[in-house]
């Protein structure tokens, strides 16, 4: 294999493995929110019966809140991760290639001394590539399940 096809294989396996990540570390805050409710509920169906037990679920609901807030901050550094993945990614597939400042596609050192004279004609032609939409609408999704998880957590009031 050559150097170019290694260095693409090594960031493709570290982007699926940040991929896993994210989706386990999601489900993780997920169950973590489900927590919450379930011992919210415990608590005030619990106050009528039991007082003994109050004390436990004020602490299980505890610990859940902050399993929470930890899995929305692994999902943000994982995140940051993935962008950086994907930029590294970039780099690799144009290994030894150089782009062009105005219509940013990818040449070699001698296409681009070709492409430069036609292409510096139009100077305000921009083409903005799928692959950052895409990683845009993801990071999106990711910011707005964020979000609502954190909005569950700060529902929560903890009596001490």
């Amino acid at each position: 294999m050559s150097e170019k096809n290694l260095k693409i294989n090594e960031i493709q396996i570290a982007n699926r493995e940040n991929s896993r990540l994210i989706r386990l570390a999601e489900t993780n805050a997920g169950m973590s929110k489900a927590n919450v409710s379930n011992y919210k509920h415990q608590i005030a169906k619990a106050q009528t019966i039991h007082k003994l037990r109050i004390k436990e679920l004020r602490n299980r609901l505890r610990r859940a809140v902050d399993n929470t807030k930890l899995h929305i901050k692994t999902i943000d550094e994982l995140i940051e991760n993935k962008e950086v993945l994907h930029d590294q990614l970039k780099v690799a597939f144009h290994l030894g290639e150089v782009q062009c400042n105005w219509c940013h596609k990818y040449f070699t050192p001698v296409g681009i001394t070709r492409h430069k004279a036609t292409c510096a004609m139009k100077p305000k032609k921009r083409v903005v590539r799928k692959s950052k939409k895409a990683i845009d609408s993801h990071k999106k999704d990711q910011i707005v399940r964020k979000k609502s998880l954190e909005k569950e957590v700060v529902k929560v009031k903890i009596k001490k």
